[in-house]
Parts: C-alpha cells; structure tokens; sequence
C-alpha cells in the first residue's frame, strides 16, 4: 500500500490507497493544549502506527510544511514532517516529502488549487465515498496518489 500523509500541529492524517484504488484513512489526533504536549503524543501514535503497518506499507509520502506568514506556526509544522521522516527511518519505511503546490498541480491541475478544488477532484475519483471525509484525509488521499 502507498501512504499518503497530511500534517497539522494537532492531528497526521494518513490515506492508505490500495492497488484498486480503495482505500481507508487513519487520524492521529492529540487534544493537548500546549504544543510540547500535542508533539509528544503525535510522535507516540505515529510510530505506533508505522510500527503496526510496516508490512504493509510500500511508502509513504509526506506532504511538506506550507509556507505560512508565522514563523512559529512553519517551524512547528517542519517538527511534525521531522518526526514523521524519523519514524519511518527507525522502522525502515521508504518515504519522501511533496510540495503542497507540487502534488496539487499533478493531480488537480493547478498547484493553488482551493480546498473545494480538491473535494471536487476527489470526488471525480471516489465518488460519495468521500462525502464525510475531511479536508485533511482528501489532502492526504490526493497525497498518497500523486
């Protein structure tokens, strides 16, 4: 199976996409308050993840951190995209990172394509399956095909 993998300081949104294009999506969420906090449970669930998958898992791809006005916000997201690299290094998982406007312009098109662009490419694709999908699991869908 390929991965796909959409990031956030709270949550990393995994795509599994099979080869007849079903796929399943995993959310790693952590509530915590403080960013320390939310950090330490992402990098626990993450490598429990690829730990309990890595038979599966042919790669993974990792979309890298958007460029945001915030400098504290984009160097917590490139500690998010770090620790996911680094558990896929210890648990010996082929990985490599994509630009957001990368695999947009791939898949859609248009590589400032808006969040309703890809809903819209998404559903071409898998149809009313991904109706109660969020936009984080259609990122990581689009992700994981690219």
């Amino acid at each position: 199976m390929i991965v796909g993998i959409d990031i956030s300081t709270k949550s990393i949104v995994a795509a599994f996409l099979c080869n007849d294009n079903s796929f399943s999506i995993t959310s790693l969420e952590s509530k915590k308050q403080s960013y320390q906090d939310r950090f330490k449970d992402l990098c626990i669930s993450f490598y429990e993840f690829v730990e309990d998958n890595k038979n599966h898992i042919k790669v993974i791809y990792l979309e890298e951190p958007p460029f945001v006005q915030n400098r504290q916000a984009f160097l917590k997201l490139t500690k998010v995209v770090a620790l996911c690299e680094t558990c896929c290094i210890l648990v010996g998982i082929p990985h490599f990172t994509v630009n957001v406007q990368t695999w947009k312009a791939k898949m859609i098109g248009n590589g400032h394509a808006s969040k309703e662009q890809v809903k819209d490419f998404t559903k071409l694709i898998w149809g009313d399956k991904i109706q109660l999908l969020s936009q984080d699991a259609l990122d990581a869908l689009c992700i994981a095909r690219w």
